[in-house]
Order: structure tokens, then C-alpha cells, then sequence
């Protein structure tokens, strides 16, 4: 039966549900009342039989799912650390809690996407731009480079690994969307624009 599903909070005034699969799983975050009357953003899963799940988060309280495997229960976001910094996490809620993706040498990572146990996103690197990196368990986190400008964030993954994002291109102010090519040789490819 079509219609509007309110799938609340934790307590707290807001919620957002960002991404679904198809299993009618939804991720986002909810707003929580601490025991201090604070209020922080927590990432959650629903679905009609759990409901809203508080997913954890990285030792810090705040946590945003950003988004769910497309064909598993897969998920990605970030979350704060004991240390005060953002980091992203992939979670696997068969298995466990959150894991830190880490970073690319810099303070900070977010997760835009996840897909067949991957993440990807953007960080700071030790020079401190912000670089498009791609995550696995296997082998951690790795920078997916940039256009001539140096800065560049992957935005989404497909379920066979294909990879999306945008560059800036070293002229002022332009940006290009670009593609991640991995096969036969690893690239960055300029979309160009309209």
C-alpha cells in the first residue's frame, strides 16, 4: 500500500533518510537527547520489521549513514572519533560494529557510497587537500587522484566497482565531473561539461 512512512527519531526533532535498498532497507541519521539535554545526529538503519536501529559510531557520539548497498545491508557514513575528528566508517551488521575507513594522512574522512564491500569518498591527505579515496577491508584506503587542480571527491560506486566523482581542474573555480577507471589501466577521466 502506497503512502508516507514517518520513521521518527531518537527523540530528537529531526531525522533524514538518505539512501534505500532493495530490500526496503533505509539509512540516514536521527537527531538523540543526550542525558545532558544535547542534541546529536545518529546514523540508523529501518526497516518494517526492525524499525529505526541506532548504528553506533566511532567513540565520538555523532554518526550520519550516508548510504546502503544496493543489494545487501551494506552500509557507509561518518561518524565523530574519541579524538574529536570525522571519520568514515563501513559497516557490516552481520559481523559487527563500525569500522574507522581512516584517513589519507589528514585530520578528516566522509563516505558518500558504498558498494560490494567497498567505500568511497573523500579526505584530506597529509598536504592537506581534499582527495577522492576508495576503501576496502583488504586493502585500506587509497587516493584515487585528481584532475590538475588537486581537489576531487568520488561520489558514488556501482556494484562491479565503477566509480564516479568530480575534480577541480587547476583553472579558477571549475570543477569537471570525472570517471575512475580501473580496468585495463587506473585513470581519471575528464567528463568535460556542456
Amino acid at each position: 500500500e502506497a503512502g508516507l512512512i514517518d520513521l521518527g527519531t531518537f527523540g530528537g526533532p529531526l531525522s533524514e533518510a538518505v539512501a534505500v535498498n532493495v530490500f526496503e532497507e533505509v539509512v540516514g541519521w536521527a537527531d538523540s537527547i543526550g542525558a545532558n539535554g544535547a542534541v546529536s545526529a545518529r546514523a540508523f538503519s529501518w526497516s518494517a520489521g526492525s524499525g529505526l536501529v541506532d548504528l553506533g559510531d566511532l567513540g565520538g557520539y555523532r554518526s550520519w549513514a550516508t548510504d546502503i548497498d544496493i543489494y545487501s545491508s551494506f552500509i557507509c557514513g561518518t561518524s565523530e572519533t574519541q579524538a574529536g575528528d570525522l571519520h568514515a566508517f563501513f559497516l557490516n551488521p552481520a559481523s559487527g560494529g563500525m569500522v574507522d575507513c581512516g584517513t589519507l594522512g589528514g585530520s578528516w574522512s566522509q563516505a558518500n557510497a558504498t558498494g560490494n564491500m567497498t567505500v568511497v569518498g573523500q579526505s584530506q591527505n597529509t598536504q592537506g587537500f581534499k582527495r577522492a579515496f576508495l576503501w576496502s577491508s583488504w586493502s585500506g584506503m587509497s587516493d584515487l587522484g585528481a584532475l590538475n587542480g588537486g581537489i576531487s571527491n568520488a561520489t558514488d560506486i556501482s556494484i562491479n566497482g565503477y566509480i564516479c566523482g568530480w575534480s577541480s581542474t587547476g583553472n579558477p573555480g571549475e570543477v569537471h565531473a570525472v570517471f575512475y577507471q580501473s580496468f585495463p589501466t587506473s585513470q581519471i577521466i575528464d567528463l568535460g561539461t556542456l
